[in-house]
């Protein structure tokens, strides 16, 4: 045999044989990969079985029957008016903004008529506004961020009672986020010395009133996580007693006390605390929240557009403002000069469109045509229940 017919020969044989390895590795590789992880999905479209399907967000939802119980992980004692008082005074009492509509609305109430229902309407209430010290943003924080685990979290679709995905067909059992996140909930964790059932409203002092930045998340035994991955981790070595334990998947209602409430202040307001429902009643401010949110997280959006918001309260002052002092403002959200200079133009162009014009009956084709509005500020400004989804959250 020719020389160049033997390498030709070694060399495919060599090729195959590293073929066959890449194959083994990769066999390897998913049969040593652990049933449940995190893939981040895009938002849920909404549809026709959103309120009933147990893999929507909204089952994710369901697990909250108040802000309360969001804010302390569900804790039985919460549902005692005088703790639920010195517990919301922990999380927000440094906010005059949330003090003065917080005590506004219970002096409006008998002391005979305080109850838990009440507290639970003026937390609501009380939480929704711009401030510094990001109120709005952190009570309802707990359930967005429940709501992207259970979204982002996927699991093998077939599993059997021994924990391995190569089982024969009649012994698999199929495993659902229902199942496996069965008792799990996301608080805002607390500071062990701030929470005692003989304080008094007004005794802690004004250093421990804090809002601590990360969430908890909380498994049906009470074990904490202060991590997605801890958490994921957890399950993962829990999964046999899950596939042992799976349970018939129970649909999902189309409210909960936590939605009623909500929904009762007013029906646009979602359990989610969306940053847009803060400018149901102003066209332009809703557009420019849509602008801040843009390429960035919403955790980052709060505490800048109330600083923005402070120095230039409407279109006009913006209209007439120095891109500069504007990027010095929003830079820390990202593409400074660019987004400052956008927001500008866009309410240059804004004032022009509704000048007079309702504002709030522009069309599609009108919104759409202001600079750096899109799809999502046209989503954002019709309000409508069918697209929420679609808002960033």
């Amino acid at each position: 045999m020719p020389d160049s017919e033997c390498d030709c020969t070694k060399q495919q044989a060599s090729k195959d044989q590293g073929q066959k390895e890449t194959k083994k590795r990769k066999s390897k590789s998913k049969s040593n990969q652990s049933p449940i992880r995190l893939v981040k999905q895009k938002p849920t479209i909404k549809s026709p079985m959103f309120m009933r399907s147990p893999s929507s967000i909204f089952s994710a939802i369901c697990k909250y029957d108040s802000l309360l119980d969001a804010l302390h992980g569900g804790d039985s004692h919460l549902h005692q008016e005088e703790t639920a008082l010195v517990i919301i005074n922990i999380y927000f009492g440094d906010c005059s903004i949330f003090e003065q509509t917080f005590d506004d609305i219970l002096s409006s109430v008998s002391e005979d008529s305080l109850s838990m229902s009440v507290i639970e309407e003026a937390l609501h209430r009380s939480v929704r506004h711009l401030c510094d010290c990001e109120c709005f943003l952190s009570a309802y924080r707990p359930i967005r961020e429940f709501t992207f685990f259970w979204r982002d979290i996927t699991i093998d679709d077939f599993t059997d009672c021994g924990g391995s995905t190569t089982g024969s067909p009649n012994r698999r059992r199929r495993i659902k986020k229902e199942n496996v996140l069965s008792g799990w909930s996301c608080k805002l964790p607390m500071l062990e010395s701030s929470v005692s059932e003989s304080q008094e409203v007004g005794a802690i002092s004004r250093a421990e009133r804090r809002i601590p930045a990360p969430v908890t998340f909380i498994s049906p035994d009470g074990t904490e996580f202060n991590t997605k991955a801890k958490a994921i981790n957890y399950l993962n070595k829990s999964f046999p007693s899950l596939q042992q334990s799976a349970s018939e998947i129970t649909h999902c209602t189309t409210t909960t006390p936590l939605i009623d409430i909500t929904t009762e202040i007013n029906t646009l307001y979602s359990p989610l605390g969306l940053l847009e429902e803060l400018f149901l009643y102003d066209p332009w401010k809703l557009l420019v929240s849509t602008i801040c949110l843009n390429v960035t997280t919403r955790a980052q959006v709060d505490r800048v557009l109330y600083e923005y918001l402070q120095r230039w309260p409407d279109a006009e002052a913006t209209a007439k403002a120095n891109w500069e002092e504007i990027s010095s403002v929003v830079e820390t959200l990202g593409l400074g000069t660019k987004r400052a200079k956008a927001l500008i133009r866009f309410s240059k162009e804004y004032l022009a469109l509704v000048e007079g014009t309702d504002a709030f009956s522009l069309t599609e084709n009108q919104v759409k045509s202001l600079y750096n509005i899109g799809q999502y500020g046209w989503t954002a400004y019709q309000g409508k229940e069918p697209e929420r989804s679609a808002i960033r959250y």
